[in-house]
């Protein structure tokens, strides 16, 4: 989905932290409290959900979404937003959604889990593509299962050495392969109901991908 790309593409720049201050879905998303706190939601132009490396997908409209930044205190309500614009606006007419992780392997059995140094901010059911390992049994696309923040599963065929060798990476690719090319500058949202300061830009992404 649209908005789980712009969410990796904002965690990966370091605007905010999945389920600490950084939130999609709906605005009920966002906890109560001081802030600030960055939301990233679909506003329109929703695609089928397929994959990016599908031989002739069919046809969608424009995926939209709303990025907004929420709290107390004004002034990091305002940088928040800015560094999220800044990291978009960086992308912006360049294919996004994939997010590439240094991970160590180490199998039992056919299971092979992955630690990533970061937080991957994958979900189970996610197609990743594991690269740089000496054993080449590691070196394939495969479907993880999320165990935790920073590790996931997999199968594996064969008994490849365990633990995995050499500088290897876990990257996803992201659902399509979209190019940001409609960004609106920041503006204000007002005051919300319980007197949050609240600051959003509307990104949009073309009909490429690969």
């Amino acid at each position: 989905m649209f908005i789980d790309e712009i969410r990796l593409l904002l965690e990966a720049a370091n605007v905010a932290e999945g389920g600490v201050n950084f939130f999609t879905g709906p605005l009920a998303a966002i906890p109560k409290g001081n802030g600030p706190y960055l939301l990233v939601r679909e506003t329109g132009g929703l695609g089928p959900d397929k994959t990016h490396n599908q031989i002739n997908p069919p046809a969608y409209t424009r995926p939209q979404a709303q990025v907004m930044a929420t709290g107390m205190n004004p002034g990091s309500v305002r940088r928040m937003i800015h560094d999220a614009f800044s990291a978009i606006v960086g992308v912006a007419n360049q294919r996004v959604g994939g997010v590439t992780r240094s991970v160590t392997l180490t199998r039992s059995g056919s299971t092979v889990t992955g630690t990533c140094e970061d937080p991957h901010g994958w979900a189970t059911g996610y197609s990743i593509t594991i690269s740089g390992a000496s054993q080449t049994e590691y070196n394939d696309d495969f479907v993880i299962t999320v165990t935790g923040d920073y590790t996931f599963t997999f199968s594996v065929s064969g008994t490849p050495v365990t633990p995995a060798t050499g500088t290897i990476t876990a990257a996803y690719a992201g659902t399509w392969y979209r190019s940001i090319d409609a960004i609106q500058d920041p503006f204000s949202l007002g005051l919300d109901s319980n007197g949050n300061t609240r600051f959003a830009f509307n990104i949009r992404a073309d009909k490429e991908f690969s």
